[in-house]
């Protein structure tokens, strides 16, 4: 396979995009070639069959400039992919996924976010499938989305024994920023010492906008927290293995929507977790799980936490690991992706030529209907045309949903009819028109101005029923709601 990725940024020493790295590493052991577009690139370890271009971001170049050299890229490359990997940025198929669906490019969207809007659902449209890796997620409703792995490298990120946690530590770890609630962090810590329970804890991460790093200093400040709460910068994805390994509690209030892979990083590595994110409602023990901006709640959990002996530490964190290892690991990941690519890229080319030999039917029986009732019965031919093309709607229905498309469900089976029905509507209103000026004004023999006419509609029609009507809700290949006690 000859893959080609869109991402923000390759960089192994960056504190919140550095894992990306580890999958583009994980990812070339599987493909013949992998290019990589992003938009700034910095150290990178990668085997010759990867390439990497930059659109410019280190080099401070202009909007203009990253758009000019994403084209550039996309046509000099056109020949070293036949599968497009979309990282998060939905911008990328926004600007380019039309010009993949020309090139007959296999597109794939990672999307893992809340939020969406209008350009979100373009953006599915256009792409073949969408991976993310929480049910909460605003990509998870479509029918074309699978679950995956979030890809935690669990052969780095685990356990060391001669490592000793800290007692009664507490780490917050990640980019500052008010979608983590950093805020609400030091407020529970503020709640815990109000109540004399005695802990230090360690607040690691930069801030994208300084002024909200100093609201939080202050905020720390005015809770009379400044003895218990340490400051760091943001360190590499890699070094953040020591900050798991030596706290004993890891706490991540990320609202739903998102899995942040720093909860399954600090699990995989044997530290206790507490949460608020959704995603592992009834994954994991309550006991890591907090209602989401309930102080007390957080409270009680937090405290729990932290007074649990040694030995009941060891073997919850082993709990927690296990989970991960056994549904969010790297190389499960990859090997789902690989599948999915593989196996979408040889069905959408059997699909492809299912729906010609089926299309030919569905002419052919349209073009000796409209022959014989217009030659022999004598009917006006746009008369002709209806009456043929409601004789084969009902051949095109059947063998585009049974045989083109595999879709043998019979839940939406109305629906889907209703759909085709309409679709269909439009298909012969544009026949007819398309027909009319080839014949009337343009002097074409009818038979040719036909063929003419449905081959151009049939092709537009491919990408409404595969994506649209024929669309069948994808299955996960694994169960990724496994329960631990």
């Amino acid at each position: 396979m000859k893959l080609l990725i869109l991402t923000q940024k390759i960089d192994s020493a960056d504190p919140v995009l550095g894992f990306f790295h580890e999958w583009v590493l994980n990812l070339s052991t599987k493909c013949e070639q992998v290019t990589v577009i992003c938009l700034q690139k910095g150290a990178l370890t990668l085997p010759e069959n990867v390439k990497v271009l930059s659109l410019g971001k280190e080099d401070q170049a202009s909007r203009l400039g990253y758009l000019f050299n994403f084209y550039k890229y996309l046509w000099q490359e056109r020949k070293n992919y036949e599968t497009v990997f979309v990282h998060m940025n939905q911008e990328y198929i926004l600007l380019a996924g039309w010009l993949w669906r020309l090139l007959n490019k296999n597109l794939f969207l990672w999307r893992n976010h809340s939020e969406g809007n209008f350009l979100t659902k373009i953006s599915v449209f256009l792409a073949n499938t969408v991976f993310c890796t929480s049910k909460y997620s605003y990509t998870a409703q479509f029918a074309k989305t699978r679950l995956m792995p979030a890809g935690i490298d669990t052969d780095y990120f685990r356990p060391y024994n001669s490592v000793l946690k800290k007692e009664k530590s507490v780490l917050f770890l990640g980019r500052l920023s008010a979608i983590k609630k950093p805020e609400l962090f030091i407020k529970l810590l503020a709640h815990l010492k109000n109540e004399g329970v005695i802990f230090e804890a360690q607040i690691v991460g930069d801030s994208p906008d300084q002024k909200y790093f100093e609201v939080l200093k202050k905020q720390v400040e005015i809770s009379n927290l400044v003895d218990e709460v340490t400051f760091i910068k943001g360190v590499p994805n890699k070094e953040t293995l020591a900050f798991y390994r030596t706290n004993k509690v890891y706490v991540n209030l990320t609202p739903s929507g998102s899995l942040d892979k720093t909860i399954l990083e600090a699990m995989a590595s044997g530290s206790l977790i507490l949460t608020t994110n959704q995603s592992f409602m009834r994954e994991i023990p309550d006991c890591f799980f907090a209602r989401e901006n309930d102080l007390e709640d957080l409270s009680q959990k937090l405290k729990f936490l932290l007074n649990l002996p040694e030995n009941e530490v060891k073997g919850r964190g082993e709990t927690l690991r296990q989970y991960v290892v056994q549904n969010h690991s790297l190389k499960s990941l990859v090997e789902r992706l690989k599948t999915e690519m593989t196996a979408f890229s040889e069905t959408g080319l059997n699909q492809f030529l299912r729906y010609l030999v089926a299309g030919g039917l569905v002419v052919l029986t349209n073009i000796v209907a409209l022959f014989s009732l217009t030659h022999y019965l004598k009917i006006w031919y746009l008369t002709s045309s209806v009456i043929a093309f409601f004789i084969a709607f009902i051949v095109s229905f059947f063998v585009q949903r049974l045989w083109t498309f595999s879709n043998r469900s019979v839940t939406n089976i109305l629906s889907q009819l209703w759909q085709y029905f309409l679709t269909s509507i439009f298909n012969l209103v544009a026949n007819t028109i398309i027909l009319f000026i080839l014949v009337d004004w343009l002097h074409f023999h009818y038979i040719l101005a036909q063929i003419l006419t449905v081959g151009v509609i049939a092709l537009v029609l491919f990408f409404v029923y595969r994506d649209r009507i024929f669309e069948k809700a994808l299955e996960p290949v694994h169960d990724l709601t496994a329960k631990y006690e």
